[in-house]
């Protein structure tokens, strides 16, 4: 390997090192769905809640018309099957892109939204970095201490860093019986 190829290497492990240095993962518990442009909130908040990358099946968007047909406006509404298959139906607005943000904005100031996010555990990638990372030893090696693949280690590792937060009074869609 070249100098410069190491040198990057090591700067972004150190970088790596003092994230999980810095940042206590108690500190990552919940979200605040107002820091975040609806639609993004939207979606890292299923992410959170169902515990992977969110889907069609978690949540969409259907478009409705809108209740004067003189104007030419549009409205959304947000569908959410895995949060107690709520509706939530956004003001009318000149384009879909604003009517489904008005609907995610419905969504994110939702009183039992926010309840929800406010106990979300912390992101899977927060606890992949606790685990020891996801680093380029996903190869197959083998841990001398566990015998295990050092992948699968850091997976179980990261499954269990997880777990000990819904243990502690965090919560997902498992815990709130939409699962």
């Amino acid at each position: 390997m070249s100098g410069g190829h190491m040198r990057k290497r090591r700067k972004k492990l150190l970088a790596r090192q003092r994230a999980k240095e810095r940042t206590d993962l108690s500190e990552e518990v919940g979200m605040d769905l107002n820091a975040f442009h609806p639609k993004d909130a939207v979606r890292r908040f299923f992410t959170r809640y169902t515990g992977r990358p969110a889907t069609a099946e978690d949540y969409f968007y259907r478009c409705v018309q809108a209740s004067d047909p003189e104007h030419e406006e549009v409205a959304a509404e947000l569908v959410t099957p895995s949060f107690y298959w709520r509706v939530f139906r956004g003001d009318p607005c000149s384009n879909q892109k604003k009517a489904e943000a008005s609907a995610a904005g419905i969504f994110c100031n939702d009183p039992q939204a926010q309840e929800a996010a406010a106990v979300l555990p912390p992101p899977m990638s927060k606890c992949r970095l606790f685990a020891g990372g996801a680093g380029n030893k996903r190869d197959g090696n083998v841990s001398k201490s566990t015998g295990k693949k050092v992948g699968s280690f850091k997976s179980e590792r990261t499954r269990q860093i997880h777990q000990r937060f819904q243990n502690s009074g965090c919560g997902t869609m498992f815990d709130d019986g939409n699962g």
